[in-house]
């Protein structure tokens, strides 16, 4: 379909993803009784575990701090089936979103309808943009102009 064409907006997403992502939590829930190093967990605690940790390590993502869509066009690593499980913008385990691809479908279409009608540009240094955190994790404000492209 023409969507599947959109392979670098779908790099994109997934770059915007690995670095800001819009659920910065996970919770898990330990299934049965475990340890990790000195700490003891019994079933049934709950762990909170920050998603940006392995989406910044430099192992499994060089330059980790920069925007790089590129590192996602190679085909055999896509963040809604990450095999090296470092991001998890949809999740996991048995709690996968079950609307994933639908999820990606909408971020194509939408980026695309607006890059081919208008030319966004923010109106503000990026540096003085922050995050505010209420459930999801979003930009605390974000001045941007939209101009109108001319008809093809």
């Amino acid at each position: 379909s023409g969507v599947d064409k959109l392979r670098y907006t779908e790099a994109v997403a997934t770059e915007a993803m690995r670095l800001k992502p819009v659920g910065p939590l996970q919770a898990l829930q330990a299934l049965c009784d475990l340890r990790i190093g000195e700490l003891h967990l019994p079933a049934g605690t709950i762990i909170v575990s920050p998603v940006r940790d392995g989406a910044l390590r430099e192992q499994l993502f060089p330059q980790a701090h920069k925007f790089l869509p590129e590192r996602w066009l190679n085909g055999d690593a896509k963040a809604i089936d990450d095999t090296r499980r470092a991001i998890f913008p949809f999740g996991g385990g048995p709690r996968y979103c079950p609307g994933r691809y639908l999820a990606m479908v909408e971020i194509k279409l939408v980026v695309s309808m607006l890059f081919r009608n208008f030319a966004p540009r923010l109106t503000a240094d990026p540096a003085t943009i922050g995050e505010h955190y209420h459930l999801t994790m979003g930009p605390d404000t974000l001045p941007m102009a939209l101009e109108q492209r001319s008809p093809a």
